[in-house]
């Protein structure tokens, strides 16, 4: 049960999102919602924080049970972007259709609440 959760979780930012071919998205996004991007170091760090982030998920969807400890620092991922996008929406810098966004990672922060719950800890001799 809570592997299906994590495997939806995994399936909305597949890791091919954020794979090198996706990095011509630093000059749309400079494009479509301006300000251009002035610091391409943070740009490209967050499409590898992403990626890293991807393959955690997918690690934990595979065994829920050993990788139970994760699911703390994921829930923090969720709901620091989530809860961020909601004020700075709230405040005017960002497009209300932002919250698309902000909304499924709440969402996904919220199942992986209910994951961590259902999921039962590691015990010595299962190691």
């Amino acid at each position: 049960m809570t592997g299906n959760i994590h495997l939806a979780a995994s399936a909305r930012n597949p890791p091919s999102q954020f794979s090198p071919q996706r990095v011509s998205m630093f000059d749309l996004i400079s494009r479509k919602d301006p300000p251009p991007i002035t610091h391409p170091g943070f740009f490209y760090g967050f499409v590898g924080l992403g990626l890293a982030w991807q393959v955690a998920f997918l690690f934990i969807a595979t065994e829920p049970t050993r990788h139970r400890p994760l699911m703390i620092p994921s829930l923090l991922e969720k709901f620091s972007y989530g809860a961020a996008v909601v004020v700075l929406v709230l405040q005017g810098r960002m497009h209300p259709s932002d919250m698309v966004f902000a909304c499924t990672d709440l969402l996904l922060g919220a199942l992986f609440v209910i994951a961590y719950l259902k999921t039962p800890p590691r015990l010595i001799e299962q190691l």
